[in-house]
């Protein structure tokens, strides 16, 4: 895995676009008390403009939870 990762990788979902994690922090409980959006860089290289709006959407607040239900008779 990667040296020095803070978290627990068997609480990482791979994503890889727009971010490279989502870490549930005590999925492994059954019991998640937090969730993190992780990006992962090398070097000197920064968060392309993508990144960086999904990391100010987070900073503000704007994140919630959607339950979607498939419509009956939908395959």
């Amino acid at each position: 895995y990667l040296p020095n990762f803070p978290f627990n990788p068997s609480e990482c979902k791979f994503i890889g676009k727009p971010v490279d994690f989502i870490v549930f922090h005590g999925l492994d409980e059954k019991n998640v008390t937090g969730v993190s959006f992780v990006e992962v860089k090398s070097g000197k290289s920064k968060l392309s403009g993508t990144e960086k709006s999904v990391k100010s959407a987070i900073e503000n607040g704007n994140v919630d939870w959607v339950d979607y239900r498939v419509p009956d008779g939908v395959k």
